[in-house]
């Protein structure tokens, strides 16, 4: 695992610097309209590839029909409790391998976790599987407290059990591809 960590500040750096951010406050209409642009999948879906091109579109409501799991995630003193499909369960159905098929290069591989703002997230899969990463949850949400996402957050949210600070939680999900690291 410490010889991935290079690798993989190399890899979110190179991502950051390729990825516009705009500004956390305040979103303006004309914001608004960028930041929809920047989105390859359509509104109320997201795209899922995987390591050899497998490529699966869910819509909101294929999402919802999925077996959820729940994550309380804190932030400023309020606890959400955030529900979805674990991310696990989606990566294997476009072939991710996990569980015992997850050894030797397949450690190398990451999820790349990108929002309609192209914020990006990177995991390893390691961290995804639940048979190799002991207690943590990683979940697609589309429900928190009980509700559909608001529109600032959603449709889909990643939420990352066990951070002390949201940061990898990114909102409005709209594509997660596998890679392998050489």
């Amino acid at each position: 695992m410490r010889a991935l960590l290079p690798a993989l500040a190399l890899l979110a750096a190179a991502s950051a610097a390729s990825a516009q951010t705009p500004a956390k406050d305040a979103v303006s209409p004309a914001s608004e309209a960028k930041v929809g642009a920047l989105s390859t999948s359509a509104p109320g879906t997201i795209t899922l590839r995987g390591l050899n091109g497998e490529t699966e579109v869910l819509t909101s409501a294929q999402l919802a029909a999925l077996p959820h799991q729940t994550v309380t995630l804190s932030h400023e003193g309020k606890d959400t409790v955030y529900a979805g499909p674990t991310l696990s369960e989606l990566l294997r159905d476009i072939g991710a391998p996990m569980g015992v098929k997850l050894h030797g290069q397949g450690v190398n591989d990451v999820v790349f976790v990108t929002a309609a703002d192209q914020y990006r997230v990177v995991l390893t899969l390691a961290e995804v599987d639940p048979s190799f990463h002991k207690g943590a949850k990683v979940i697609l949400a589309d429900q928190a407290d009980g509700k559909p996402l608001d529109p600032k957050e959603g449709p889909f949210r990643l939420v990352v059990d066990g951070d002390l600070k949201p940061a990898r939680s990114a909102r409005s999900v709209v594509e997660i591809d596998l890679k392998h690291l050489p």
